[in-house]
């Protein structure tokens, strides 16, 4: 069963931060002398009375301090600068020029690729924002649109109002839309493509970003004249959106019969406004321009 890790508690400082110690060496010629390359030497194994030499108090320090002064670096939120001294793989990450840049492929100076310094050839470095699936970008593609609780787009993304845009900074989103030139989604909805016609029934004509003018469905129906005469006190039930408007411009018929005039009125009976709509929340439309 794997075990479960734990948040550790912080370094309060690192190792041995103020105590004696050696700075550890690349390599040494020193009999017992811990070094980077070597780390503790072979003679350090050995029993004294056969030779051997004992590990040094100082190196110690020094081995428990260097490691220490990384852990310490790190959980304060420390970040590597890039170092043309140093080989790089996908997917580390480095700070240069006051930006964080992710690596996209090998490079160093021990490398085939030979070493490139970020910001110098995106097919390398790429600024960790940018980065597909990390970073500000957090996975999002090119050409996903959100919505906004704000006025103006955030970073990252341009206002969906119709606007053009350069296709030379933005080549990506330009490859998605195609045009360069934000989809106008001012005050509408959104609809999912159904390009089937399976639930839209336009949607077999409609191509992808394309508007619909607003409608609704067909209301039919009848109703019988109402008739008011000196055998009818008040004729057939009116009631719903119907309302009797008055006995004016009334038709005498034959016999002395007249007709009231009916009007059909939907805000008697439900709230209306210029347009069909649903209940909704105002908020800005964003698409993802990087």
């Amino acid at each position: 069963m794997a075990r479960v890790p734990s948040y550790p508690s912080p370094l309060a400082r690192p190792f041995a931060d103020v105590g004696n110690k050696r700075s550890i060496p690349d390599s040494t010629g020193d009999s017992g002398r811990a070094s980077l390359a070597a780390g503790f030497p072979p003679e350090t194994q050995l029993p004294l009375n056969a030779g051997g030499v004992a590990p040094n108090r100082l190196d110690f320090n020094g081995v428990f301090n260097l490691l220490s002064n990384f852990a310490f670096w790190q959980q304060s939120g420390g970040q590597w600068s890039y170092s043309p001294e140093l080989g790089y793989t996908p997917p580390c990450m480095v700070y240069h020029a006051d930006k964080l840049w992710w690596c996209q492929k090998e490079n160093g100076p021990d490398s085939d690729n030979g070493a490139y310094e970020p910001g110098a050839d995106e097919n390398y470095w790429i600024e960790f924002t940018k980065a597909r699936g990390v970073g500000g970008g957090g996975g999002v593609p090119v050409g996903t649109v959100i919505t906004y609780y704000g006025t103006k787009a955030p970073e990252g993304y341009l206002t969906c109002d119709g606007m053009g845009f350069s296709a030379t900074l933005y080549p990506g989103l330009y490859a998605v839309l195609g045009k360069a030139t934000t989809p106008d989604m001012r005050g509408l909805f959104v609809r999912g493509y159904d390009p089937a016609g399976g639930v839209d029934p336009g949607g077999a004509g409609r191509g992808l970003g394309s508007a619909q003018e607003d409608a609704m469905q067909n209301i039919v129906g009848e109703m019988g004249a109402t008739q008011t005469d000196s055998t009818s006190s008040g004729g057939a039930p009116i009631n719903g959106p119907f309302r009797k408007v008055s006995h004016a411009d009334t038709m005498d018929l034959k016999g002395g019969a007249t007709f009231t005039r009916i009007r059909f009125d939907a805000s008697l009976a439900v709230r209306t406004a210029p347009e069909n709509r649903p209940k909704n929340i105002n908020l800005l439309y964003c698409i993802k321009h990087d």
